[in-house]
């Protein structure tokens, strides 16, 4: 994917000087097309926090089984059944990230590779193919990213997953600060996470949370 991302670069080169606001119109652009994607997986969150209380309920019941029990698998049907209901994909609100890794690979391969963009700089950074040695850019990455989260719906009642869902934007900004991942690639999942604060305070705004189902239809006992 990094060929055809840096020949689009190149035609915004055109008509935009500078690399840096390159990235950040890009960026605006695709953030713009996966909107569809956004509200699809906010729908999805919103409808996962109405079952939330049956679905605990089911692993509360559960929950002295083992992992590799067979009651488990039960459980998991049940859970299944309660989605299949209300008409939920559990893997729904993932798709989004998953089509903006690519693209998150390519870009830093085109900002490491190819030589029209060694050495653009944009604003403080002096090259948008390194590092930014002031961390700025990787930690308001992390801030914006985890301002996204906490606004964004939790699809789940599984602790651990809402614990990883909370350090995962501090992981990211650690990951930029320890590894020589661009600054380039930096600015693009900044300006991704701005665009996003705005996309879902719209929603969050437009589409309050939903009312929690009521407990009960949880399935068969265990």
């Amino acid at each position: 994917i990094a060929d055809p991302l840096f020949h689009l670069m190149k035609w915004l080169h055109k008509y935009i000087s500078n690399w840096g606001w390159v990235i950040v119109v890009l960026t605006i652009a695709i953030n713009m097309l996966l909107i569809p994607l956004r509200i699809s997986s906010y729908r999805t969150s919103q409808k996962m926090q109405r079952v939330a209380g049956e679905v605990k309920q089911i692993q509360e019941r559960y929950k002295k089984y083992k992992f590799n029990d067979p009651k488990k698998q039960e459980m998991n049907q049940q859970v299944m059944e309660i989605y299949r209901r209300e008409g939920i994909n559990p893997v729904g609100g993932c798709f989004q990230m998953f089509l903006q890794m690519p693209i998150w690979f390519g870009l830093n391969t085109a900002l490491r590779y190819s030589i029209e963009l060694r050495h653009a700089t944009w604003l403080w950074i002096r090259d948008l193919a390194q590092s930014d040695s002031t961390y700025i850019l990787p930690v308001a990455m992390g801030l914006s990213m985890y301002l996204v989260s906490k606004m964004t719906p939790v699809p789940t009642t599984d602790q651990q997953q809402q614990t990883m869902m909370k350090i995962m934007p501090i992981s990211m900004a650690v990951l930029f600060v320890v590894f020589p991942f661009s600054s380039g690639l930096a600015l693009y999942i900044l300006t991704s996470s701005v665009v996003g604060i705005a996309q879902q305070w719209y929603l969050n705004k437009t589409h309050p949370a939903p009312v929690p189902a009521k407990s009960g239809k949880g399935g068969k006992k265990g």
